[in-house]
């Protein structure tokens, strides 16, 4: 501690003091000493519910001895994807019941759960062999894993496609998005797109959260045979409401979602849901992908897409929306920010400038 060595050394300096004064500079001396130990005990207490959870190692570091270095240590090592807030905004949006009703059938949970039990690591759901899987496609940052609860995926709708549960079938404008969600983990998001009116074709590389995601969709088809129904085949599986349309359904598939998602189906595509974190070696065949979907689709993001189109010739094909907080598993009060985009027309643009010479 420097506070108490300080006034140490100012009173031995210093003109002999009376009884009083003595006893003041102590009680000073000590009532510091006291709130450093407890700013400590608190960044520790931060750093043990961060790794540790309830767990008794956890609670043994709540009660151990804790010095300035180890106090200072404690901040430095925070789980680098849970961003500061930037304003003040609603992250607890409301979800239909029916929605969360559904969801708590096909995954046997409450959907709000995550809030009373955070996500304690960022590789879960992951089996040995998805690790060394995805460590010979582009490294374990593929498997790194979140999710957002159903109040960040309503909030996300109510930006990307508003009016999606309200607008009836045939009706124009945005009534019927196509969706596309890229590293779908267990498919809790793709279910909620179904079930809120959505055509989803869900990808996710790990076999253990893919199986998880079909286990939920047969659940839900085997408790509500008369509004699901569900086939499986090898590496895929198919959701569809019982004498629903056709071409409204969820289908999920294993593996790279930039080799198993077609031209057509990134082109036919109204949102895309890109919540996941992708190492840097991915992003040039990101790009790629990207560019393949059509004027006016709309792009939810985990990174910021600018960065991953930083230092090309091309101009960037998107433009704003928003970057909302948006509820999720490691984030559930806070809120992580994302960012969305829609795609620019380019050529449409291009016709103004043509007349005015530029370009």
């Amino acid at each position: 501690m420097t506070a108490l060595p300080a006034l140490q050394a100012g009173q031995a300096q210093g003109a002999a003091p009376g009884d009083s004064d003595a006893g003041g500079v102590a009680d000073v001396a000590a009532a510091l000493e006291k709130r450093e130990q407890e700013i400590a005990r608190r960044l520790a207490a931060l750093k043990a519910a961060n790794q540790d959870g309830d767990s008794p190692s956890g609670a043994r570091m709540l009660s151990a001895p804790v010095t300035q270095s180890q106090a200072t240590a404690a901040t430095s090592d925070f789980p680098a994807f849970a961003a500061p807030r930037m304003r003040q905004e609603k992250v607890d949006w409301e979800v239909p019941q029916s929605i969360l009703d559904r969801l708590a059938l096909a995954y046997d949970e409450d959907p709000q759960s995550v809030r009373r039990t955070p996500q304690q690591s960022r590789f879960a759901w992951t089996g040995v062999m998805d690790a060394a899987r995805a460590a010979w496609i582009g490294g374990t940052q593929l498997l790194q894993y979140g999710e957002l609860l159903p109040a960040g995926t309503e909030k996300a709708l109510a930006l990307m496609a508003p009016g999606l549960h309200f607008l009836p079938q045939g009706m124009p404008g945005r009534n019927h998005e196509v969706a596309l969600e890229l590293g779908m983990g267990r498919g809790r998001v793709g279910l909620h797109l179904f079930l809120a009116g959505a055509t989803v074709l869900g990808v996710e590389l790990a076999w253990q959260r893919f199986s998880l995601a079909a286990e939920a969709s047969e659940r839900l088809s085997h408790r509500c045979p008369d509004l699901f129904n569900m086939s499986f085949l090898d590496a895929k599986f198919r959701l569809l409401r019982v004498g629903g349309p056709p071409h409204a359904f969820l289908e999920a598939r294993h593996g790279d979602f930039l080799k198993l998602v077609t031209p057509e189906e990134v082109s036919a595509a109204t949102l895309i849901f890109l919540h996941v974190s992708l190492p840097a070696a991915s992003w040039p065949s990101l790009r790629q992908f990207l560019q393949l979907c059509q004027p006016a689709c709309r792009v939810l993001s985990y990174e910021d897409l600018r960065n991953i189109w930083k230092g090309q010739k091309d101009d960037f094909p998107f433009q704003d929306i928003a970057a909302p907080a948006l509820a999720c598993s490691w984030a559930a009060e806070a809120g992580h920010r994302f960012y969305c985009y829609q795609r620019r027309d380019l050529n449409e643009e291009a016709i103004p400038l043509a007349r005015s010479g530029i370009g």
